[in-house]
């Protein structure tokens, strides 16, 4: 995914500051991982998970491993 979504993400964002791509991209990236998780339910079940623990849990997730990166990137491990 950092690859395929993040990097190019990123260069295309070049103009804006690092926390705001740091976080733009993590997000964006949380929810094509979402996406891809959501349809290979849907190629094993026949129908589309949009349930609300499933929502809970990639929002809540996505939140976190963003706030994480951006506390790396301002404060450093």
């Amino acid at each position: 995914m950092q690859k395929v979504v993040f990097y190019p993400l990123s260069f295309r964002l070049r103009s804006w500051s690092l926390p705001a791509r740091l976080i733009t991209g993590t997000l964006v990236v949380f929810a094509v991982t979402w996406f891809f998780h959501a349809y290979q339910w849907f190629w094993l079940r026949g129908s589309f998970l949009l349930a609300g623990t499933d929502v809970a849990f990639w929002v809540l997730f996505g939140a976190l491993v963003a706030v994480n990166t951006f506390w790396e990137a301002r404060h450093g491990r």
